[in-house]
């Protein structure tokens, strides 16, 4: 699935918005078979590749080298879990989304401590997944290619929070 690619080979995103994003590589983990909204809701405004086999991962990001990989759950399994984090620990500045039906404590803490980008408890809707992608946008700025990206710049500390300089050096 895609929309509108520019001269350079990179699509952008529709809807005159200035957002640009290369690619999105869309893993479909839902045991219900039915076609995910948030996955017609990004395909409406980017690029989309999409799998459905946990197997396929690998081959498709050195195939299309996305920019952000989406993991679409509704009851996350172990083996989906395990998929996610097996390529958070391959690919460290890969930014991955985690959409999922079902919530809990325990989950979102474990997608956090795993360094997901974002952990968003569908239904999902057009404006907040632009939204996350021109956070990530910005985040991203900066980056070289793919087989060669820099890890995200972590955000900056609160401007009320004072660093005391600790000189290990003992005056006599």
């Amino acid at each position: 699935m895609s929309a509108g690619s520019g001269a350079d080979g990179s699509s952008r995103c529709a809807g005159g918005d200035g957002l640009r994003l290369s690619r999105v590589l869309w893993v479909d983990l839902r045991v219900d078979g039915t076609e995910s909204d948030a996955l017609s809701e990004l395909a409406a405004i980017c690029d989309v590749v999409a799998t459905t086999r946990p197997g396929a991962i690998d081959e498709e990001l050195h195939r299309i080298r996305p920019d952000v990989l989406c993991f679409d759950f509704d009851r996350p399994d172990r083996r989906g879990l395990a998929a996610l984090q097996s390529v958070r620990q391959r690919h460290p500045a890969l930014p991955i989304l985690m959409l999922t039906d079902e919530h809990s404590e325990a989950l979102a803490v474990w997608a956090l401590r795993s360094r997901v980008w974002d952990y968003m408890v569908k239904p999902v809707h057009q404006q907040e997944l632009l939204a996350t992608l021109r956070a990530l946008e910005v985040a991203s700025a900066g980056r070289t290619a793919w087989g060669n990206r820099r890890p995200l710049r972590p955000p900056p500390l609160p401007a009320d929070v004072r660093v005391r300089l600790y000189d290990h050096r003992r005056r006599s």
